[in-house]
């Protein structure tokens, strides 16, 4: 799943989020917290819904994860919204179109506002099928998820292109699936 959706890259309008995933971690939230940290780029059609998805894990929330995600993840010259983070400031220089916006709130109209579904749908689908997760497989699980969504108005063919993307895939060893 992870290598067909990594064929892919996100263009137009794509909203930019950070967000942690994983299980849960007692008495520590946000920025200070163990669990996963993920980068969640989600691609809107011209009318603002969401379109396709990619979500990446990475060791630390920083500018340098911030280029290596969008410079393999989305097509130059595209318009990245995000919220004022400061780890999203040198987007310009790697030739996007940056759209910062500082704002809370919970509307359709607010900043981020199907990414921060997304978000959501993403940590429900985990702790509903998998009651959390450690860190070790956590990107194949949000692999998965993203697969799933990107492909959600296709349902009918799921079947045939996952084993498709099976048979097209690099085979994976034993190795690669318990480290």
């Amino acid at each position: 799943m992870a290598y067909r959706d990594a064929q892919y890259t996100l263009d137009g309008i794509v909203e930019l989020d950070e967000a942690y995933f994983g299980a849960p971690d007692e008495g520590v939230r946000g920025r200070g917290t163990r669990r996963a940290k993920a980068l969640v780029a989600l691609g809107l059609t011209p009318d603002g819904k969401p379109r396709f998805i990619k979500i990446q894990t990475t060791q630390r929330l920083d500018a340098r994860s911030v280029k290596t995600f969008v410079a393999t993840g989305i097509a130059p010259r595209t318009t990245i919204r995000t919220d004022g983070l400061n780890i999203y400031s040198g987007l310009r220089e790697l030739g996007f179109v940056h759209e910062a916006t500082v704002a809370p709130g919970k509307s359709e109209g607010d900043v981020l506002y199907w990414t921060h579904i997304v978000i959501s749908n993403a940590k429900t689908f985990i702790l509903g099928t998998f009651h959390g997760l450690g860190d070790m497989h956590i990107q194949r699980y949000l692999d998965e998820f993203c697969y799933r969504f990107n492909r959600r108005h296709r349902e009918t063919e799921m079947f045939d292109r996952l084993l498709f993307t099976c048979a097209s895939a690099p085979p994976a060893t034993l190795a690669e699936l318990i480290l």
